[in-house]
């Protein structure tokens, strides 16, 4: 559990500590190490957090992800075959991508692409279509090399797999499937 970090994650809790209290206004997107280490009292409002299921048990034990989004006010990313995400008042799912996605780097590719998005857009549409990108550019991918892809592939990709898929109506949540 928590209670069994290094000397490295120590370093990280507190920087992440102290970052997370000190900007709660500023817009956040919580990956990776950051995860494995923070208490989820630190969660900003409409943070978007992109868990693997190891990290989500960490910070929320058997909490179901739709009662954790509404606790803590945040915005929570469960990845896989049908990517489930979850905010305080509407959850969507993103379908799509492959087995090429599994690979180390991804994950980052995707919340790299959330961050930028977030930039100019909600928390939750800024998930949504992160990961609508990221799956159609691994599922045209696939098309052209199968699952044999990196994630600088999915970098050099995303933005034609964007200027191909852009609508306006993307950054609308009516664009997404609504998930029960």
């Amino acid at each position: 559990g928590k209670n069994e970090i290094d000397a490295e994650g120590e370093k990280t809790k507190k920087i992440t500590e102290k970052l997370l209290r000190e900007f709660p206004d500023k817009k956040w997107v919580i990956d990776a190490g950051s995860l494995q280490v923070m208490e989820k009292e630190w969660i900003p409002k409409d943070a978007i957090l992109t868990p693997n299921k190891k990290e989500y048990e960490m910070l929320f034990g058997n909490m179901d992800p739709k009662e954790a989004a509404k606790k803590y006010n945040c915005i929570i990313v469960i990845k896989g075959p049908k990517t489930l995400i979850y905010s305080k008042d509407k959850n969507i799912i993103v379908d799509g991508g492959n087995a090429g996605l599994t690979k180390g780097g991804s994950g980052d590719v995707e919340a790299g692409l959330t961050v930028g998005l977030l930039a100019k857009n909600e928390p939750l549409v800024s998930a949504g279509a992160a990961s609508f990108f990221v799956k159609r550019t691994a599922d045209y991918l696939m098309k052209k090399v199968g699952t044999c892809y990196n994630s600088d592939d999915l970098v050099n990709t995303i933005p034609s797999v964007m200027k191909k898929n852009m609508k306006p109506s993307i950054f609308n949540l009516s664009f997404f499937k609504n998930l029960r």
